[in-house]
């Protein structure tokens, strides 16, 4: 749910362009955010701030599909069929991933996916040359996915 939050104050980033510089990397670890919503009305403003954004999504995550179930629509965060592929996002698949029971939580709790926050964060470095992720392309967009 910090995802809401998170991108409704980015959101707000456009009316301070003088601000924004001070933004180094946007992280969206399974974004429980309507697909449509997040897609139309908050991806163009983050992109738009021109840090870069990194986007973390499983198809394992069962607080997801509940969260699917009760909103009726899928989530920003899902990944499989429902995946968000958009310019200026970098959308890592972290379904290979071992998890919890409800599968939400694989960011604070899975070494490989700190270790990728890490060089995003400390290295600023692009999918493209963290180690683990590999390459995968869908409808002419790339994403990355773990390794397994």
């Amino acid at each position: 749910m910090g995802n809401r939050g998170l991108t409704r104050a980015l959101v707000n980033f456009r009316n301070h362009p003088d601000q924004a510089y001070r933004l180094r990397e946007v992280v969206l670890a399974a974004p429980d955010i309507d697909t449509d919503v997040f897609v139309h009305q908050i991806a163009p403003s983050l992109v738009a701030i021109g840090a870069p954004v990194t986007l973390y999504a499983s198809s394992t995550d069962r607080a997801l599909a509940l969260s699917e179930m009760i909103h009726g629509g899928p989530r920003a965060g899902d990944a499989g069929e429902n995946l968000v592929l958009l310019n200026g996002i970098e959308t890592i698949d972290v379904t290979n991933v071992d998890t919890d029971l409800t599968g939400h939580s694989y960011v604070g709790d899975r070494r490989s996916i700190l270790s990728d926050l890490y060089y995003i964060i400390q290295g600023d470095m692009r999918a493209n040359t963290r180690f683990g992720l590999s390459r995968k392309t869908r409808n002419g967009s790339d994403y990355w996915v773990f390794n397994r």
